[in-house]
């Protein structure tokens, strides 16, 4: 049975997958991303004793690695297979990458802003401002991301700004994990870094999605206080570039790209 709820001005560009085997069901929420007047909803029920799927054959998509990488993938072909299925033509695989990768390229810029960059470190310090200097005082990661015992960061960073001295802040004040830090990375690596489970906190495309939405420590990036500067996109079109990048396939640039 298929039931479908539809506008026809709008393009399907997320699509998120929930399979159950022994039985096979499967669940589709699709999300509309462009549209040209109003917001609309796209609800999709299918039932039967077999679905089948398949990956995106693009080469860079083997870059991220294992099943994770697989799914991705799948989201992808499905994106295509129920734009075809309300009747509109399917992107072309080399269109659908296209697509991602603009999409992945304004996520970077967030990513690389000193908003983001400055506690995504690749080294031990923290740094500060636009011009991303490194933090005064000698401050150091200390080994649960938190600073060296007696220069923790709660000491001097607060759960909001403070306007006098001007010293940020918000809850759980913090480095990023090591094997978070993306400074030095070309578009390449931070995209395959992002898709990397071992690498990324263990996040599911939901977790990754539902940590830059949600996470105080994401949206503080919006809301810097005085003398600093805001990333190049707002918050909601940096979300909306990131589910669609998920959406497309989540294409990996070439090595060697940088996007600011």
């Amino acid at each position: 049975m298929l039931s479908i709820r539809y506008h026809a001005n709008y393009r399907i560009l997320a699509c998120v997958a929930t399979r159950q085997h022994k039985g096979l069901s499967v669940n589709l929420k699709l999300g509309t991303l462009i549209g040209f007047a109003t917001l609309s909803a796209l609800a999709i029920s299918l039932s039967g004793s077999q679905t089948a799927s398949s990956q995106l054959s693009d080469s860079n998509q083997q870059s991220a690695e294992g099943a994770f990488a697989q799914s991705v993938a799948e989201d992808g072909k499905q994106a295509n297979d129920l734009k075809e299925a309300v009747g509109e033509p399917p992107l072309s695989p080399e269109a659908l990458k296209q697509a991602s990768l603009a999409a992945f390229a304004k996520v970077a810029t967030v990513l690389r802003h000193p908003r983001c960059l400055n506690c995504h470190p690749s080294g031990d310090r923290p740094h500060v401002g636009d011009d991303r200097r490194l933090h005064g005082m000698n401050v150091q990661r200390g080994p649960k991301n938190h600073g060296m015992a007696g220069l923790h960061c709660g000491a001097c960073h607060r759960t909001e700004n403070q306007e006098v001295p001007n010293i940020p802040g918000t809850p759980h004040w913090q480095l990023a994990p090591r094997s978070m830090g993306w400074e030095g990375l070309d578009d390449h690596e931070l995209a395959t870094m992002l898709m990397d489970k071992k690498r990324n906190g263990n996040r599911s495309l939901d977790d990754l999605v539902h940590h830059m939405e949600n996470d105080p420590l994401v949206l503080w990036g919006w809301e810097p206080g005085e003398g600093r500067s805001v990333p190049p996109v707002s918050h909601h079109e940096f979300i909306r570039a990131l589910k669609k990048w998920f959406a497309t396939g989540a294409a990996i640039p070439n090595q060697g790209e940088t996007t600011f």
